[in-house]
């Protein structure tokens, strides 16, 4: 199949519609009504999604972004203790029954985005 690379009349992208769907045995009209009430019920669910997300950030149900920070902030601080509170167990553990216990592995790691001190 070609297509011409040039302008198109109304007319003429109708008939050629009209060829396609009867090659496929298939009314244009009927599918395009189908496809724009799917697309107006997906339209209004949205709509619903953001009246309803509205409605939580108008009643302060929504934290605000300082909030958010300061729980993350809270939530690593508490992750940090247990992690560390935990090795002690798996230590205090190991040595009770009998087990070898090496001393504590320390590692200091910097993360950065971009070049380094040394410009890699």
């Amino acid at each position: 199949m070609t297509i011409e690379e040039r302008p198109w009349a109304a007319g003429e992208i109708a008939e050629q519609i009209q060829i396609l769907s009867n090659a496929a045995g298939v009314d244009w009209r009927e599918e395009l009504s189908w496809v724009i009430q799917s697309l107006e019920e997906t339209e209004d669910k949205h709509a619903k999604q953001i009246d309803e997300a509205r409605r939580h950030v108008h009643r302060n149900l929504v934290l605000e972004e300082r909030d958010v920070t300061r729980l993350g902030l809270y939530e690593r601080q508490i992750n940090a203790q247990f992690k560390s509170t935990y090795s002690l167990l798996e230590r205090a553990r190991a040595y009770r029954l009998g087990m070898p216990v090496p001393p504590p592995a320390s590692v200091d790691l910097t993360v950065s985005k971009g070049n380094d001190a040394n410009g890699v």
